[in-house]
């Protein structure tokens, strides 16, 4: 096995989540400029060490802001209504209920796209998770997720996965 993560789904008809943050105003952005970008990578650097920049067309920018700080971020995909690369919360602000504001704004841009299912899939950093594993996994599971897959992904090639009666090519 290469790396194990956990999906989770919510029906949006039956949406369950926390009380959110009321305090933290919530912008979405369906384009966005170098100013943003910096924001977003800070708030993400903060988060989980890395920046992954959103894609243009594919992402609404959900940006948690308290005054005029950025504070948390997430992006919903268009098209699936994947919250890719999950929500993210300046350290100094977790558990503050920053991140939970974050989903119930992409609850309700989803469901104003279409959709009937929002979901997040956190990829463990390896098999056994993390400390910001088990952390988002956590915050996950207390805004009540519908539903919860583990999945694994296995590596190319290790001879894991074979058909009966087939031969590896």
């Amino acid at each position: 096995m290469d790396a194990y993560g956990v999906a989770y789904f919510w029906d949006l008809s039956d949406l369950r989540l926390l009380e959110p943050n009321r305090s933290v105003a919530v912008e979405a952005h369906g384009e966005w400029g170098a100013r943003l970008l910096r924001e977003l990578e800070a708030v993400q650097r903060s988060s989980w060490g890395f920046f992954v920049p959103p894609r243009l067309g594919l992402h609404v920018v959900l940006v948690a802001r308290l005054g005029s700080e950025a504070v948390g971020s997430a992006y919903l995909n268009r098209l699936n209504a994947n919250v890719d690369y999950g929500a993210h919360v300046v350290r100094r602000l977790r558990r503050s209920r920053v991140g939970t504001r974050l989903l119930h704004e992409a609850a309700s841009i989803a469901r104003g796209l279409g959709h009937g299912v929002m979901s997040v899939v956190r990829v463990f950093r390896r098999v056994a998770g993390t400390a910001a594993d088990r952390r988002a996994v956590a915050f996950y599971l207390a805004n009540c997720p519908t539903w919860r897959f583990g999945v694994l992904r296995l590596r190319r090639g290790s001879g894991a996965c074979r058909t009966r009666g087939a031969s590896a090519p």
